[in-house]
């Protein structure tokens, strides 16, 4: 997995911004890695529709752990 992780300021406040590669490796994400987030977003290859069924079983399993994003 690669990890990234950035703060910006808009407004006058501070954002932390994380990036999470997973490499379509839901199983071996720890549910820290969700705590206080209030979006995701889950890239897949339109050329590929085995990437597009991953990203709905993300999608549902998002939803689970945090409720619906």
């Amino acid at each position: 997995n690669s990890f990234f992780e950035m703060k910006r300021t808009y407004e006058g406040k501070e954002y932390r911004l994380t990036f999470l590669d997973t490499k379509g490796k839901f199983e071996s994400i720890n549910n820290m890695y969700y705590q206080n987030a209030v979006g995701a977003l889950i890239v897949y290859d339109v050329t590929n529709p085995e990437t597009f069924e991953k990203a709905k079983r993300w999608v549902y399993n998002l939803r689970e752990i945090v409720g619906k994003i």
